[in-house]
């Protein structure tokens, strides 16, 4: 009689519940490669280094992390042992940022490096550092007459990030390139100073950002002591796309503000995100150029976030703090404004009282960040006042009036009129917005006084009831009380 029932030899690894031989492997490598994208997401680094076996998909991704990146701005053993394996075109095409330094390339074989540069057709990220000692004029003299104009023969027309850092005579070479940075998406620019004769040639700059894409989105330039950018931001009206601006000056240096007052005025018009770091030359308080902002008429209707540092720590004998300009820019700005940020200007009682009673009809407004010189109970009464549409309040304090019981105690007899306020964080500083300058004992009342408060300098504060043995909150202000 025939037994029709497999021998069990004959069973299939699938009938024994197995997968056979194979089918896992093949069953890999048909996922979509976005999915291994995904699931590489939630490893570190450094173990998803060791899984470029697994198939080519994590292959491919290994090694597009491994050569996303030419620094050449440190040139130590590692780096000069990758340089001659760039000549793989395979391998070439997965750098999407270089960063070239002076200082780095006297370590560097030149020749190699220009070799390499042509078959970069992909990167879209680029770092130029040139700032160099008297030494190094041979390695400058490479960069400026051989590498860059490689760089951007190769990838200037392609680039969508682009940071240069350089002195003022330098500068003026590279903004003499003809290369036209079509894709440019964002700029930084670093302008150093090198000695007192130095100056950014404005036919440089005016044959330079024409070049430059007119959709540009963000926009950064810092410019050291002893520099007039003028003729830099003379061109930022050819920019009214602008999302994000960041200046940091000197603005006794701005000769002709024309070229800035022109842009907030009618270039403006897409501008969200607007950074103001000013440093001043003056040594008295009331000549150190606050009313320098340049902004009189501008505007700027989708302005989201302000932040302005004004470089005056200390103004205490300062009459007016907060310029007539900024009233008009905030009074433009009531529906759109979420964020601002007022620092190094230590405004006294009375100016945090006219900034807030400015901005009460800015109810878009939820995060406010200003600096006072003395710091009470008084303040927060005035905000709670005149902001109490904001959910985030940062406090930078030069020095303390009250001692901190009597702090606490003025704070609790307001605390009925806190009802209405929805605040949510609470930070207060002590001359710089830094974890070291953080001042917890000061924000610990607030969780009784306001029951809306959920976090201290971005970090959440149990309630009762809640378990708090891994918060680090409860455990900093614990150890304070210790202390005290």
């Amino acid at each position: 009689m025939r037994d029709d029932k497999p021998c069990r030899s004959r069973l299939t690894e699938k009938e024994h519940g197995h997968d056979p031989p194979g089918l896992c492997s093949c069953m890999a490598n048909r996922l979509p490669f976005e999915i291994w994208l995904h699931i590489k997401g939630f490893l570190d680094p450094t173990e998803s280094e060791w899984l470029y076996s697994i198939n080519s998909a994590w292959f491919q991704m290994v090694m597009d992390d491994r050569y996303r990146v030419l620094d050449l701005t440190l040139i130590d053993s590692r780096v000069l042992a990758r340089l001659p394996v760039l000549r793989d075109p395979d391998i070439s095409k997965r750098v999407r940022h270089l960063c070239i330094s002076v200082a780095a390339l006297e370590r560097a074989e030149v020749r190699l490096i220009m070799e390499i540069i042509p078959t970069l057709s992909n990167v879209s990220e680029c770092s130029v550092v040139w700032n160099f000692r008297g030494t190094q004029e041979a390695a400058a003299h490479a960069l400026e007459a051989t590498i860059l104009p490689a760089v951007w023969a190769t990838c200037g027309a392609t680039l969508k990030k682009l940071d240069i850092s350089a002195q003022a005579s330098r500068l003026n070479k590279v903004l003499a390139s003809n290369v036209y940075f079509s894709q440019l998406e964002t700029f930084s620019l670093e302008l150093l100073r090198q000695s007192e004769s130095e100056s950014i040639v404005a036919e440089a700059a005016s044959l330079f950002f024409p070049r430059v894409n007119p959709r540009l989105t963000t926009l950064s330039i810092h410019c050291r002591r002893a520099l007039d950018p003028s003729s830099v931001l003379n061109q930022l009206q050819l920019f009214s796309r602008l999302q994000s601006l960041t200046l940091v000056s000197y603005p006794s240096e701005l000769k002709d503000p024309s070229g800035l007052e022109t842009f907030f005025a009618h270039c403006a018009s897409h501008l969200c995100h607007l950074k103001l770091s000013l440093s001043h030359s003056a040594l008295s308080s009331k000549e150190r150029g606050i009313n320098t902002l340049h902004m009189a008429n501008a505007h700027i209707p989708l302005l989201e976030t302000l932040e302005i540092a004004f470089g005056c720590p200390d103004t205490r004998d300062t009459l007016s703090l907060i310029p007539s300009e900024l009233h008009s820019l905030f009074d433009g700005a009531r529906t759109t404004l979420h964020r601002l940020v007022l620092e190094e200007i230590a405004l006294n009682l009375e100016d945090l009282r006219a900034l807030t009673s400015v901005l009460v009809g800015c109810d878009g407004l939820r995060s406010l960040t200003v600096s006072v010189a003395e710091f009470t109970a008084a303040h927060i009464d005035i905000i709670a006042r005149n902001s109490h549409m904001i959910s985030a309040l940062g406090v930078v304090y030069v020095f303390t009036a009250q001692e901190k019981h009597q702090f606490e105690a003025d704070l609790s007899l307001q605390s009925s009129t806190y009802n209405h306020w929805k605040l949510r964080e609470i930070s207060i500083w002590r001359w710089k917005r830094t974890v070291d300058h953080s001042r917890w004992d000061l924000v610990q009342p607030f969780a009784t006084c306001i029951p809306t408060i959920e976090t201290f300098f971005g970090m959440p504060v149990p309630r009762p009831g809640q378990s708090s043995r891994n918060s680090i909150v409860p455990r900093m202000l614990e150890a304070l009380e210790l202390v005290g």
